[in-house]
């Protein structure tokens, strides 16, 4: 225990512990639906164009998953501080033990500011603690997150093979990058710090997949995309 007061001691690297989360959005349309969308759009425009120029390419079909992070975060650190009190005290007291403790204190050496005031100049162990969360697209920026929608946890090796398959969206910043901006927001170590004992920081990233279908065919003449949104069934040409 005496130990943990040296401020000469060795100080601790921080700790870090994350834990990875995956899930998927809820959907009111599937992958068949959409594609059924999709050959319905393409049907309806061979029929308005001339026999000779009707084509029978079909549907070059992908889903895509738009990725969302969310993430949360806790912060500790025990720690020690300098500090100096004046303490009132008794001129003739010569030595002190504080009840409850093994330690007697010679206050003959010690500084007096008055006869009756002693001044204390201890080192204090302390713990502080912080904690926060944020929401993020693919690229980083911040976003409420009540704007996404309901999800479901997922296995991870179910998110390795939509990754492998090249099916989640590919963001600008691998996820340390998420994880460092959530450092930023949480970690604050005490300005008064003079040895560090503990230092942990605690994240939990979680990723949240919104599904979204892709497909390429032609439509009156022209290659078009057709994208439909897994969540809300809407469409969208492009």
């Amino acid at each position: 225990m005496e130990e943990d007061f040296d401020i000469r001691g060795h100080i601790e690297p921080i700790e870090e512990r994350i834990i990875k989360k995956f899930y998927i959005c809820k959907v009111t349309c599937d992958k068949y639906a959409a594609k059924t969308k999709m050959e319905e759009k393409r049907l309806k425009s061979i029929k308005t164009m001339p026999s000779g120029e009707k084509s029978t390419k079909g549907i070059e079909f992908n889903t895509k998953y738009i990725p969302y992070f969310y993430l949360e975060g806790n912060y500790t650190i025990d720690y020690l501080r300098r500090n100096k009190y004046t303490l009132k005290i008794d001129p003739e007291v010569k030595a002190i033990k504080i009840e409850d403790s093994e330690s007697i204190v010679n206050l003959e050496k010690m500084v007096r500011v008055k006869s009756n005031e002693l001044e204390l100049n201890i080192i204090e162990k302390l713990k502080f603690e912080n904690n926060g969360e944020i929401t993020l697209d693919k690229d980083m920026n911040s976003i409420q997150k009540k704007t996404i929608p309901y999800y479901n946890e997922i296995d991870e090796n179910t998110y390795n093979e939509y990754e492998s398959n090249k099916e989640i969206e590919e963001s600008k910043y691998p996820h340390n990058y998420f994880i460092e901006k959530l450092k930023e927001l949480i970690i604050k170590r005490p300005n008064d710090t003079v040895r560090t004992l503990k230092e942990i920081f605690e994240a939990n990233l979680n990723i949240i997949l919104r599904p979204n279908y892709e497909g390429i065919f032609e439509y009156k003449g022209k290659i078009v995309k057709m994208i439909v949104d897994g969540v809300t069934g809407k469409t969208k040409m492009e």
